[in-house]
């Protein structure tokens, strides 16, 4: 498994959107991600990809509460 490299905050939001999370303004920068009770924070800096440490991590929290792995959330993202 491969984590990309060239994914923005944004991207990665609206990609999230076709698996029926909303988002609400955070603090700042941020993005709050919900579904079901579920929250995660996503930092949406202008022309900034996200590192690939930290999208690691989003990516691994949101398939733990799919109930999947990150390689069948990152297919079902086409990221």
């Amino acid at each position: 498994m491969r984590i990309p490299r060239d994914i923005k905050g944004g991207e990665l939001i609206r990609a999230l959107h076709r698996l029926d999370y909303d988002s609400k303004p955070g603090k700042g920068s941020h993005r709050r991600i919900f579904k079901n009770g579920f929250a995660e924070t996503i930092p949406v800096h202008k022309g900034k990809c996200l590192r690939q440490g930290l999208l690691g991590k989003i990516l691994k929290t949101i398939a733990q509460n799919e109930g999947i792995d990150v390689e069948e959330l990152m297919d079902k993202l086409d990221i």
